[in-house]
């Protein structure tokens, strides 16, 4: 996270989720920066060195890094600088990629969660799975079903 050539790094496996069919590989090896595209309305095109990505596109990209970046010690930071959150939807909303996403929320922690559910594909596409290692629990149960329970006397009358 010290050197700044990991927002390059992160960016290839994100666009690669975004655009499959192409050999990001192939194209990142003749990258050296990454832009905002003024002309493109949609995709990518690569100019001297330069990738020039479509405003959704590269707005996205800005949400991945600083989702990756808030994970880990450089904290908000991107392509751009860095960004608080309260920052960075003020730069999402004025680019139209708030707009373009659907997210129609005013409060920026209301639309950070549609954000990651529309990172995500959508919430019926999201599923959660919860993993439980009951084998201690069988292992236990077994023991006490093989165990011999000793019978009960039956209580005799005092007489006194």
């Amino acid at each position: 996270m010290e050197d700044p050539r990991w927002l390059h790094e992160l960016s290839q496996p994100d666009l690669a989720r975004k655009e499959p069919k192409t050999d990001w590989a192939v194209e990142f090896a003749r990258v050296h920066w990454i832009r905002r595209s003024r002309r493109l309305e949609s995709g990518w095109e690569i100019d001297q060195g330069r990738l020039f990505l479509a405003p959704f596109l590269f707005d996205e990209l800005l949400l991945v890094q600083y989702l990756v970046s808030r994970a880990h010690r450089a904290g908000g930071l991107t392509l751009e600088g860095r960004y608080t959150l309260a920052e960075l939807f003020a730069r999402l909303r004025h680019s139209g990629y708030l707009r373009a996403a659907g997210v129609e929320a005013n409060n920026p922690s209301d639309a950070f969660e549609q954000l990651i559910a529309q990172l995500g594909g959508g919430e019926t596409s999201l599923r959660f799975y919860y993993l439980v290692d009951r084998r201690d629990l069988l292992e236990r149960v077994k023991a006490l079903a093989a165990a011999r329970v000793p019978k009960a006397k039956p209580a005799t009358a005092r007489r006194g």
